[in-house]
This record gives C-alpha cells, sequence and structure tokens, in this order.
C-alpha cells in the first residue's frame, strides 16, 4: 500500500496515438518543484528543454483502491482534491472516480454501474484540476463534469447546477 507517495509522470502519445504514461517516485518534500533527476526523468520523454520550462501548476491528492475482478480491473479513487498551490482547493467531495479496463470490451462491473444508471464520463484529474484551479485557461471539454460534479473543499457535495 502506497502511502504519503509523490510522484512525477510523464504523458506521452504512442505511435498508434495511444497514451502511454511512464513515472518514477518524488520526493514529497519537493511536491511544488522539478528536482534535476526529474527533469532528466521528464526531459527523456518529452525532450529536455520542454522540461526544464515546466513549473507546477496544480497538486492533486485522492486515496486509491485497486481490486480485480476475473479479468477486470477497477481503480476506485476517493476524496480526489486539487490545490492550486496558493489558496484554493477543489474536489469531487465524496463523489468517486471508478475507472475500469478489460480486454474484450465492458466487464462485470461496467455492466453493474450502467445497472444503477452510471455511463462512462472521460475525466482526466489532471485537467479538471487545471480548469478549477486556473478558470482563465479554457475549460470547454470539462464543463460539464466541472458543472454537475466538482465542489470547492469544505462545501456541501451538491452539483453547482442543484446547489
Amino acid at each position: 500500500v502506497d502511502h504519503d507517495t509523490c510522484w512525477v509522470e510523464a504523458k506521452t502519445r504512442t505511435r498508434r496515438g495511444q497514451n502511454q504514461k511512464v513515472r518514477q517516485p518524488h520526493d514529497p518534500d519537493d511536491a511544488t518543484r522539478l528536482t534535476p533527476t526529474a527533469i532528466d526523468f521528464v526531459g527523456a520523454a518529452v525532450g529536455r528543454s520542454v522540461a526544464e520550462r515546466l513549473e507546477p501548476v496544480v497538486r492533486t491528492s485522492y486515496w486509491r483502491t485497486t481490486v480485480v475482478v476475473g479479468t477486470q480491473r477497477i481503480t476506485i479513487d476517493a476524496g480526489l482534491r486539487c490545490d492550486d498551490l496558493a489558496d484554493l482547493a477543489f474536489g469531487l467531495g465524496d463523489r468517486l472516480v471508478i475507472e475500469t479496463k478489460s480486454p474484450g470490451g465492458p466487464g462485470v462491473v461496467d455492466h453493474a454501474l450502467w445497472r444503477l444508471g452510471r455511463r462512462p464520463t472521460r475525466i482526466s484529474k489532471f485537467a479538471l484540476c487545471v480548469a478549477m484551479a486556473h478558470p482563465v485557461l479554457p475549460r470547454n471539454k470539462w464543463h460539464r463534469v466541472l458543472d454537475r460534479y466538482v465542489v470547492p473543499v469544505g462545501h456541501t457535495v451538491t452539483s453547482r447546477r442543484s446547489a
């Protein structure tokens, strides 16, 4: 079980257009900066000149549980919180982010979620956090998810539409 861990990640696209994510441990004391080791790591994925210009914009935190049912893998993220590294914090309250992965199409957990009225929603925790923390940036792709599910930390856990 990982606890109080911190990672530096680089996500790129393969030649086939698929996402490829690589990550390595990062000292939590350095969470708001890229160390020379982290710059080397990210630079290997995206180019050193790009890595050297990167600056932290948000910090995400959540608790993750991973479950395997047959050939299906399910990750359940709870307590998603996004901080803008200044004084704003947003999150999903008591909502969960459930991601399912299974070979050959929908699995038993997908079907169970559908029976409960839960349909798939494309989501990027990082992109949501950036859109929440920096409202001057374009957020059109995430507008629906933000308005339906995201609340300022410490506020009532209802959608903004019904609040």
